[in-house]
């Protein structure tokens, strides 16, 4: 038996399956999110950077609601980033802060030269602590 339980809400069935990764796992009282990009419900992606960080805490709302999350429960990120990051920081730390709030979790940023779906220009993982746990 693994040390770890899969998240699979219902509309990642088809992405567990496809590429093989489960869109979080719990570890104990720990909720780690898989990189999440920005697609929209349709599946495009908009070409907008702040359009893409507004789906991603859309997305991982999602996910954290399946094992009985918030986004109150995000206590660390990470955050990649395709183009001009310090250009993207402002933008994010807007979106961060509006849908997480304070205290502010832990984050590290990383510019890169790409992501594995074209399109996204922003991916991010989380983790997040389940309430009454430790």
């Amino acid at each position: 038996m693994k040390p770890f339980e899969p998240i699979i809400p219902a509309a990642f069935a088809q992405v567990y399956e496809s590429y093989q990764f489960a869109p979080a796992v719990r570890v104990g009282g720990d909720v780690h999110v898989s990189g999440v990009v920005g697609f929209n419900e349709d599946g495009t992606f908009p070409p907008d950077f702040r359009d893409q960080a507004r789906n991603i805490f859309r997305l991982l709302e999602h996910i954290l609601s399946e094992c009985g999350a918030t986004l109150d429960d995000v206590f660390s990120m990470t955050s990649y980033h395709v183009g001009d990051l310090p250009k993207q920081m402002r933008t994010l730390i807007e979106e961060k802060t509006a849908r997480l709030g304070t205290p502010h979790p832990a984050w590290t940023a990383v510019s890169v030269s790409g992501l594995a779906v074209p399109e996204a220009i922003l991916e991010i993982a989380f983790i997040a602590r389940l309430q009454g746990q430790s």
